[in-house]
């Protein structure tokens, strides 16, 4: 019972960088559909803040796998 806040604390501390990288990458994926179903050519800024998005989710799945794997 005491070592179940160190487990939760573990849990959280990677499950938060996890959380939002799978959201970010939904995100990501709902703007790219977005753009595929409604046959335009999209802008050079829509694809760069895409692309922010698939690589900020990215990075924050490796974090998150370096928290976990480190505590």
């Amino acid at each position: 019972l005491i070592a179940l806040p160190c487990s939760l604390l573990s849990l959280f501390s990677h499950g938060i960088f996890e959380i939002s990288a799978y959201f970010m990458a939904g995100l990501a994926g709902g703007i790219i559909s977005t753009i595929s179903v409604s046959n335009k050519i999209p802008d050079q800024e829509v694809l760069l803040h895409t692309g922010m998005l698939i690589f900020g989710a990215i990075a924050f799945i490796i974090i998150g796998a370096l928290i976990e794997a480190c505590f």
